[in-house]
């Protein structure tokens, strides 16, 4: 019997409560009688009802009668957290053994984990769930180096800019490094989709109208999209595009009404004909989403590398990306889109694609068939094969 405890902020911020949600349901389908998991929630103020998660044990930290006040001051809610934290894990392990601890998404004070964890014969893996987790800590953070010094292991999406980063700037030896490979759901539902629908249904899906180029613009309602700077760009450029352009805004989250209706409204007030999807969509509506893309702007200012963008790439599509976003799992066969130096390049990169000014970007097919999923695709036999190694 192998016991694994499963370390987690499982914060609602990004995608973390996703990404944990997902890594627990593949760990659900490990054989019950050889594995046991279970789950040590050390978020301070996001607490989550423990029948959410399928695992053996849960541990949370009991919220206090003070805490409305310490909400309120940063410096001692961070310090409160992580004295709350570190004590909730050793009693986690004084209350029973665990061969192998997996630190998901990595806090401040992970290596204080580790010690942890070794200090009672458990062995330590670090799986930090993007680039953003780590990529402006490699500097100056010293804890994070200690932590992925001490470590035992440490895991991560083969050739994912994260890996990248974990292999190259904190210098992680091979014989520690676990890879997983890449799984994009969206990607399954893209190959089933493309077998059975035609444009006109797939428009019919997303009741969509008809456009000969469909223009998607970001893929979330986040100004960090930077919606407002596209559509400046794409109307001092309009008389370049073909006449029933579309431009299409996927908005499904968050529910930020206010700016929904501002983008609305520019776009009304330049004339510009677009798609606002503000309703969530099913897979097979995302997957009809890339099928009909023609052209995906993606600058927002940071990002590790998102699942919208792996989907755009494997169906082929031209996107146009920002060169400061330096995403170095996509180019490890060449770079398979166009790329702008700075956010005022936009207008121009759009009048030199549609004038045929600059030479057709193709994704590369090694890119596409790096995220192909093998029929026999497995996420959990790829995690059994690590901890029976272990």
């Amino acid at each position: 019997m192998k016991n694994i405890l499963i370390i987690s902020t499982c914060s609602k911020r990004g995608d973390s409560i996703g990404l944990i949600g997902l890594l627990l349901k593949t760990f659900s389908r490990l054989d019950p009688s050889s594995y046991q998991v279970g789950l040590c929630n050390i978020g301070y103020f996001q607490q989550y009802n423990p029948q959410d998660y399928k695992v053996s044990e849960y541990y949370g930290i009991e919220k206090g009668l003070a805490d409305k006040v310490i909400l309120k001051i940063p410096k001692l809610r961070s310090i409160v957290s992580k004295r709350r934290a570190i004590s909730l894990v050793k009693k986690v392990f004084a209350n029973k053994e665990y061969d192998l601890m997996i630190v998901f998404s990595l806090p401040s004070f992970v290596d204080k984990l580790v010690d942890i964890a070794h200090s009672y014969g458990c062995k330590s893996m670090l799986y930090p769930w993007g680039t953003n987790d780590i990529i402006n800590r490699c500097e100056l953070d010293k804890q994070l180096h200690r932590a992925f010094d001490t470590t035992d292991y440490v895991c991560g999406i083969e050739n994912s800019n994260c890996s990248l980063v974990m292999l190259n700037k904190f210098h992680v030896p091979l014989e520690k490094y676990k890879g997983l490979k890449p799984f994009i759901q969206g990607v399954a539902e893209i190959e089933k989709v493309k077998k059975v629908l035609s444009r006109e249904d797939m428009e019919n899906k997303l009741s969509i109208p008809h456009s000969s180029c469909n223009i998607i613009c970001g893929y979330n309602a986040y100004p960090v999209m930077l919606h407002e700077h596209i559509i400046n760009s794409v109307d001092s450029v309009r008389g370049c595009l073909p006449e029933d352009f579309l431009l299409i805004f996927p908005m499904t989250y968050p529910n930020n009404e206010e700016y929904i209706s501002r983008i609305e409204q520019l776009c009304d007030a330049k004339g510009l004909k677009a798609f606002f999807i503000k309703s969530y969509m099913t897979n097979e509506q995302v997957a009809c989403l890339h099928l009909l893309s023609d052209l995906f702007i993606n600058i927002q200012h940071a990002d590790s590398g998102n699942a919208f963008q792996i989907e755009e790439l494997y169906c082929g599509n031209r996107c146009i990306t920002g060169k400061w976003l330096n995403y170095q799992q996509f180019e490890l066969f060449g770079v398979p889109y166009y790329q702008i130096e700075k956010l005022n390049d936009l207008g121009t990169m759009l009048r030199s694609i549609f004038t045929n000014e600059i030479p057709e970007v193709n994704v590369p097919s090694e890119l596409i068939e790096q995220y192909r999923i093998p029929a026999d695709y497995s996420p959990e036999r790829y995690w059994k094969e690590i901890i029976d190694a272990i």
